[in-house]
Formats: structure tokens, sequence, C-alpha cells
């Protein structure tokens, strides 16, 4: 579900892009920093949880030592491992965008650059750092800057992870349907079904908020900031209809990424495949806590080279060349997002938010009239 960080965490930043998905993902955003306290405790669970998934991924690895030399002696293939690296590189790109397009509902214009720039830098923070660490400095950002209410940045991030959420469990919905999973071994007979209960739970959460804000009725209390949110959008049907796009684009990219990565080491999986492959993986990545969710992606990885009937070893690797992958174009393109808002500095910019036009599109929706309905 696209979150704040564009992963699968897709997220979503959303959500930010993203199979991560990586670029993944994609809970509730973080919005305010934690206590000292809190962050301490953060910390120190953190660093315990990944030290253990280190020793036992080292464990598991040793145990099948001659089934990952035999695999890593291949040669990887160039071109996927470019069109890998290309996939996630737009799963970012994508979810960043989808995420400024959300912030169009408050009325709140971001520069497509410096959009980019801020989501690229915060992708590569939240990549490294545990509980998505880096949104909070998203907020408070935004909130200097461009005027956005913490409330509005909290529940338009929680949003966009409900709307891959909804998104990715249709599709996973889908690969359940289409494929087999075998009901031997580690897999009892009820596995699918309890996976099928599941997704079919969270698609029927993600479509109540819409419909709450659609009709005008009146939602449960749990619900109720994200129907509020959802009926802004019931006024500006081309935004909502641009950001499912939008949306759609970057569990598209993901699919592609795990594909790609997977291929490079001989995994076959065909269209059903790799969309329960993926959704497991956006909806696993929402356990993050430890940085870049080291050890969930992994034990996942193991679970779905089982219940696809692909090799856990392949899996492994594949996470491991998606991790590469998503760590370069991070690296990267982290790097010059925080240098570009590094140069932007300077006062806050007043022409984000339009006192008497539109959000900043000429085609998408009057921000005056849609940030002014609930407040």
């Amino acid at each position: 579900m696209p979150g704040s960080d564009g992963g699968p965490s897709k997220g979503p930043e959303g959500p930010e892009g993203g199979p991560l998905p990586q670029g993944g993902p994609l809970g509730p955003p973080e919005g305010a920093p934690a206590a000292p306290g809190r962050r301490r405790l953060r910390a120190a669970i953190s660093i315990i949880l990944t030290l253990l998934f280190a020793a036992g991924l080292w464990l598991y690895v040793s145990s099948h030592m001659g089934e990952f030399r035999e695999l890593a002696s291949r040669p990887l293939p160039k071109a996927r491992v470019a069109l890998l690296a290309l996939s996630v590189f737009l799963a970012y790109f994508v979810n960043s965008e989808l995420v400024r397009r959300a912030f169009l509902a408050h009325g709140v214009r971001i520069p497509v650059l410096e959009n980019l720039a801020l989501g690229f830098a915060t992708s590569a923070a939240n990549y490294f750092l545990p509980f998505k660490g880096a949104t909070g400095l998203r907020a408070l950002y935004l909130s200097r800057r461009l005027g956005l209410r913490l409330q509005d940045f909290v529940t338009q991030l929680l949003l966009v992870s409900v709307l891959s959420m909804g998104l990715s469990s249709a599709f996973a919905l889908l690969g359940l349907a289409l494929v087999r999973i075998p009901d031997t071994g580690a897999f009892g007979p009820g596995v699918p079904r309890i996976l099928a209960l599941y997704f079919l739970l969270v698609l029927a959460l993600a479509v109540a908020s819409v419909a709450f804000g659609a009709f005008g009725i009146r939602p449960p209390r749990f619900l109720r900031g994200l129907a509020e949110s959802w009926d802004r959008y019931r006024r500006a049907p081309r935004l909502f209809l641009g950001m499912l796009a939008l949306d759609l684009l970057w569990y598209l990219c993901w699919c592609a990424a795990n594909w790609f990565a997977l291929s490079s080491f001989g995994a076959r999986l065909g269209l059903s495949e790799t969309f329960l492959y993926t959704s497991l993986q956006i909806h696993a990545l929402l356990i993050n806590i430890t940085p870049a969710g080291l050890g969930v992606a992994e034990a996942f990885g193991v679970f779905a080279g089982q219940a696809l009937d692909f090799g856990a070893a392949e899996a492994l690797l594949a996470q491991g060349l998606s991790r590469v992958s998503a760590i370069c174009v991070l690296c990267v393109f982290g790097l010059l997002g925080w240098a570009y808002l590094a140069r932007l500095g300077g006062p806050p910019n007043t022409a984000g938010k339009k006192p008497n036009g539109d959000a900043g599109t000429n085609d998408d929706v009057n921000a005056d009239k849609i940030a002014n309905t609930n407040d």
C-alpha cells in the first residue's frame, strides 16, 4: 500500500511508491514525534527484533547453503535487473504523485519537483528507520512550509493507505480464485480460506469507508475521519478517479518489480501468482517494526515460496535483489531530494495554498470549495 514511503510498506505513502511493493507500503502514518521514552523503547524493540530476525535468517541460509550457492552462481539477467530497478523507481515516483494529489483535497498544492524531492527523501529515511520514523518530519515540513494541518496530513495518508490496501485485497482475492495453494506440508486446507477471509474483510472496510462518505451515512466512530475525507472526493470525482488510477499504477509497478526479481532466479510466476504474491507482500510489510522490514519480508518470502510452489531460496534471493535495487534508487534520489529541499529553505511557500483559485490543477478540483467542506 503506498504510504509516506512508497513502499509496500503501500503502501501506501502510500502508500510513498511501492512493492513495496516495497516502495511499498502502509499503516496509519506517524503524525507527530513520539515522547523520548517511547522513542527509546521503540528503538530498543527494533534493535532486538532486527538481531533476532538476522540470526534466524543466518541459521536458515546456513542450513540450505548448497541450494543458495547453486542459485547465486547463476549469472543474473542484466536486462531484468535493470527493469527491476526501473520498476522500483517508478513505484516511488507514482506514490509521490498519489500523495500530492491527496493533499489537493485540502487546498494544499505541493509543487511537483518539491513533492518528488520530499517523497524520495522521506522514503529513503523511512527505509532505514523502523516504525516509519521519518513520516513525522514530512508532516512538520508540510505544516511549516505549506500550512497543512497535522490532522489533515494523518487523515490523508491513512486514506491513501486504505485505498491501496483495498485495491491490493481485490487483486489478492482474484489471485486466490485462480491459484491453487497446496494443502500439504506447512499448509493445511484452511490456509487459503483464512487468507480469503482476511482480504475480504480488508476490502469490505475500504469499501465501507468510501460508501459512508459517498452516501452521507453516519459512520461508526472508527471510520468517521476517513468517511469525512471521502466526502471531499465526492465533490471532486475527477480527483478521486485520478488517485485511483495512480494507485493502480503503483500496484502494477510493484507487481512488475516482484516478477523481475523472482524470474531473475528462475521462479516462474503467472499473472495471478504475481498478484497474490504482491498483495501478500504489501500486507505483510504493515508490520513495520524493523528497518526496511528486515526479517519480516524474508519470513514472508519463505511463506510465499512454499505457498506458490517455488523455492524459499529463490524467494529470499529475490528479496535480497529487490532490497539492493531499492537501496540504490533511494540512496541516489533520496540524497538528491535532501539536497534540493536544503536549497529551498527560506520562508514558507505561500503559493501552495490559493485562497481564491483552484488547488493548482486546471481540471481536478476547486481547492477552496473542497477545503472548506468540513472545516
